[in-house]
């Protein structure tokens, strides 16, 4: 029999399998997109009747169940808030500032809840604030429901104009320290080109406030959009980078301690974005189960880690990146593994070019509803710049941080590597999008 013929005989076993992954793992996302609630008594007796029988199966729909009934209560609680004029109101930024058409703008906590804070140019202290601070403003307030997706994701009840910044306290703990660790690195760059800074801000820490709208587009273009925000892969490079620390410590439990602990701190660095949500709740329980002596294979977690954040904040399910997310991580769990099967080559080669195929071709569908097109040179494009965009983020990471702390001179030093590997990804962006090939639409 042919190495052929052993692979068809296998697939049977495997579709199954594939089929399963896809489907728990999208279903908590069309859960919570369901326009009827449930019954309080009806989700407690599923979970009951689960629980009786063992049933992991019957758990999942206890689950979903749970997931549509907080869904409908969530988007139903976004009432708008209360309109008129603020004096002194305290707010919490929940996300860094970013500058817009008119000032800046950020989303805030506020007394009616969660909104979206612009100032003008002339209020210039809002643009030095980072989330986690909390702010003493005045200005004036108005009440709107959502009517978008990402409106609705975020929770948004209102707009806030402010027209005077009171008082800015700085966050505290670990939120305080995740603020330190992005400023310190950020001004360890500050030899770099002003566009090579922002490349790395996102590349690193998923802050893409400085990115022109030129580059923006070219790394779109040329599908290496993924690159200039946090992704799952982040949280992998974090991981290898503390890793030779990670291996010294001898005690299981301490060492899973301190993976956790890293990969919270890591969340709150890069503001808990959804994609580095859905990651960092993976490679938590992957953790964990091997901790327990028990498989942490990726397409077992994926499911629950998706199905456990959902049912913990159900509007994520709105967000765009939340779904693309799930969909490339799909991408590399079900269909890359059959394009390795069918290839040959260098086994590296083999392995990159099947992971950007399979997360390509799993989140083409949605850039396509979103976007109307798919660029044709992401493969290619992918395949030159993903490499590189690891280590980049690994050095920007670690000795990043570390010019942070030193004098310019040796920070300037410390950044040469990060210029070149800057260069080569963002070189690849441009070319990738001016070339000659119209994008799928």
């Amino acid at each position: 029999m042919s190495e052929l013929d052993r692979r068809r005989d296998r697939e049977p076993s495997k579709r199954p399998a594939a089929l399963r992954t896809i489907a728990f793992s999208i279903a908590p996302i069309v859960a919570a997109h369901s326009p009827f609630g449930l019954p309080l008594p009806f989700v407690v007796a599923a979970f009951v009747f689960a629980a009786a029988l063992l049933s992991p199966r019957l758990l999942f729909l206890a689950c979903l169940c749970l997931i549509v009934t907080r869904s409908t209560n969530a988007v139903e609680a976004l009432q708008p808030t209360h309109s008129g004029r603020i004096e002194e109101a305290g707010i919490a930024l929940v996300g860094d500032p970013e500058l817009g058409s008119f000032g800046h703008w950020a989303i805030a906590d506020a007394e009616g809840g969660r909104v979206l804070v612009s100032a003008g140019p002339e209020i210039s202290r809002l643009a030095t604030a980072q989330a986690g601070d909390r702010l003493t403003v005045s200005g004036s307030i108005r009440g709107r429901s959502p009517d978008s997706w990402w409106e609705i994701s975020n929770g948004l009840v209102g707009n806030v104009t402010i027209t005077e910044v009171h008082r800015i306290e700085a966050a505290q703990g670990i939120a305080g320290l995740a603020n330190w660790f992005r400023t310190t690195r950020a001004a360890g760059a500050s030899s770099l080109s002003r566009q090579h800074q922002a490349l790395l801000a996102g590349l690193t820490v998923g802050d893409d406030r400085e990115q022109s709208a030129v580059v923006a587009e070219d790394f779109r273009a040329a599908g290496l959009g993924h690159l200039l925000a946090v992704s799952g892969q982040n949280v992998v490079f974090v991981l290898i980078a503390a890793g030779p620390a990670l291996h010294r410590v001898r005690t299981p439990w301490l060492r899973v301690g301190m993976i956790i602990a890293l990969l919270i701190l890591f969340g709150f660095v890069t503001r808990f974005e959804p994609s580095v949500s859905r990651a960092i709740v993976m490679v938590g329980l992957a953790v964990v189960a091997q901790s327990l002596g028990r498989s942490g294979q990726a397409a077992r977690t994926l499911p629950v880690a998706v199905t456990a954040l959902v049912a913990f904040q159900p509007l994520l399910a709105w967000a765009l990146a939340f779904q693309l997310s799930v969909a490339s991580t799909l991408g590399l769990l079900v269909i890359a593994p059959r394009i390795v099967e069918r290839l040959s080559g260098p086994p590296v080669w083999i392995e990159v070019l099947a992971a950007t195929l399979g997360a390509q071709i799993a989140v083409a569908p949605l850039l396509l509803i979103v976007f109307d097109d798919v660029s044709l040179v992401a493969i290619p494009a992918n395949l030159l710049a993903v490499p590189v965009s690891g280590a980049t983020m690994m050095w920007g990471m670690t000795a990043g941080l570390v010019a942070g702390l030193v004098p310019h001179t040796v920070a300037s030093i410390l950044h040469w590597p990060t210029e070149v590997m800057l260069w080569w990804i963002a070189s690849v962006a441009e070319l990738a999008a001016r070339a000659p090939i119209a994008p799928l639409t």
